[in-house]
């Protein structure tokens, strides 16, 4: 057996869990689940003691997306304190990854969070006077919902198993709103997984990265089948000029994706059912 033949099979072990997962995810209460946090000591603290399956993945987002704006875009951070934030973010990163797969997959474990903010605390305590700018995202809002992203992941393997795409080796996400597609879908592909903000309301003229993380993505992406997530594409311009940005990587292939499109006339439509897109440059 070839390992592609291997992570097919896999994946095809993989779509039968998304599908007995699907009543489970689909009664979920996800509209009453946005919190709310002054400072990342005070997100530390909630993720510590946190138990609602769907308030542990909003904290998630609300952690997530803070630390990686500040770390973008202030240069105020002590050298000391930057290094802790990384850390901290890369460890948002792979719990949330292992938390959202579980979440996905039918069978949800709050501990992940509980113990990714006692972990924190100390780091988050250090940065707990900075600026936490929160965002929100489409998720929860826009037509999106769990079950639509449990319904995107489904389509996205039939597709792979179709023969139509292929698994991905790295998953991007374009700025942190789609977090919680790129991650679950890395884990499930055993993927990398990285991000890029191209993000008008910031005022992005082009895609940033966390310096940090330049060599992750450049090594990560080289050669492989690369996937740039969105979650809702309007003109398509954030997720074309960070596609461009992923292509200076030298991919093998890629794709961009999204849940909700409004037929974006920067790129080329592929593919397009209910809560899936393909598109290419």
């Amino acid at each position: 057996m070839t390992d592609v033949d291997d992570k097919l099979r896999k994946i095809e072990g993989t779509r039968k869990t998304l599908d007995g997962a699907t009543s489970e995810v689909g009664k979920r209460d996800y509209r009453q689940s946005y919190v709310n946090f002054n400072n990342f000591f005070e997100w530390a603290e909630t993720a510590a003691e946190v138990n609602d399956p769907d308030v542990a993945r909003t904290v998630l987002y609300f952690g997530f997306q803070p630390l990686y704006d500040l770390l973008i875009d202030n240069e105020d951070l002590t050298p000391s304190n930057r290094t802790g934030a990384v850390k901290v973010l890369d460890a948002m990163m792979l719990r949330g990854t292992e938390y959202l797969a579980g979440y996905y997959s039918g069978n949800p474990q709050t501990k992940i969070v509980n113990d990714l903010g006692i972990s924190t605390r100390a780091s988050m305590k250090k940065i707990e006077r900075f600026e936490f700018r929160t965002k929100h995202r489409n998720v929860d809002y826009n037509g999106i919902s769990p079950k639509d992203i449990l319904l995107f992941l489904q389509q996205f393997f039939d597709a792979t198993l179709d023969g139509k795409v292929t698994v991905p080796n790295f998953v991007v996400g374009v700025a942190c709103g789609p977090s919680e597609i790129a991650m679950p879908l890395a884990h499930f592909s055993e993927a990398g997984l990285g991000f890029i903000r191209q993000s008008k309301r910031r005022g992005d003229r082009s895609p940033r990265i966390i310096r940090e993380h330049g060599s992750h993505l450049e090594k990560g992406i080289k050669d492989s089948h690369a996937i740039v997530l969105e979650d809702y594409v309007c003109t398509g311009t954030s997720l074309a000029l960070t596609m461009e940005r992923v292509s200076t990587y030298s991919p093998r292939s890629l794709l961009g994706a999204s849940i909700n499109s409004m037929h974006p006339s920067s790129l080329r439509e592929i593919a397009s059912k209910q809560k899936f897109q393909l598109y290419t440059l």
